[in-house]
């Protein structure tokens, strides 16, 4: 039974270090939330999702490890994280600061400009990719936060068979 609250439990070590990380910067230096924020992320989720692979592969002991058996714990740590995460971002978009919308407009058409000018792009081409974005639907309702986290779980799961891989690894070359 503890095998399969590993997952869960650094899962939901994971998803409050990235809340705090996350909170850290809406509050503190909001100009960085989307420049940060993925990278703080992904360092958390790496740290913690290893940090579970190795709760799950002592836990094994000398027993004959499977990659579903130790890939299960680790993409665990990631759907639970990730699931709160993405319902603290729905509730500070939608409840707390209903300046999130605008923000994330002005950051993507920021980032856009500054893309396509390190890319030497035609002034034309600049300002009608601009006015696309411009008048593109920065809403984050329930349907975008479902699909987001959805689509998050394919990069999760190839992370968490990376990882579980990597520590099977390890452990072939231990034995010698």
């Amino acid at each position: 039974m503890q095998k399969t609250n590993i997952g869960f439990r650094y899962g939901l070590i994971a998803g409050l270090a990235m809340i705090v990380a996350y909170l850290g910067l809406f509050f503190f230096a909001p100009d960085l939330l989307f420049r940060r924020m993925g990278l703080l992320a992904f360092a958390i989720l790496l740290v913690v999702m290893i940090g579970a692979g190795g709760s799950a592969k002592r836990q094994f002991g000398e027993e004959e490890l499977l990659f579903r058996e130790l890939v299960r714990p680790i993409f665990t740590v990631f759907v639970v994280s990730m699931m709160l995460v993405m319902l603290v971002h729905y509730i500070v978009y939608n409840f707390l600061d209903f300046n999130m919308e605008q923000i994330t407009k002005e950051w993507f058409i920021g980032e856009a400009k500054r893309q396509m000018e390190l890319a030497n792009q035609s002034p034309e081409l600049v300002e009608k990719e601009l006015q696309i974005l411009e008048n593109g639907d920065y809403s984050y309702g329930i349907f975008k936060a479902m699909q987001t986290y959805v689509l998050s779980l394919v990069f999760g799961f190839l992370m968490a068979a990376s990882i579980a891989v990597g520590l099977m690894y390890a452990r072939l070359f231990g034995k010698r």
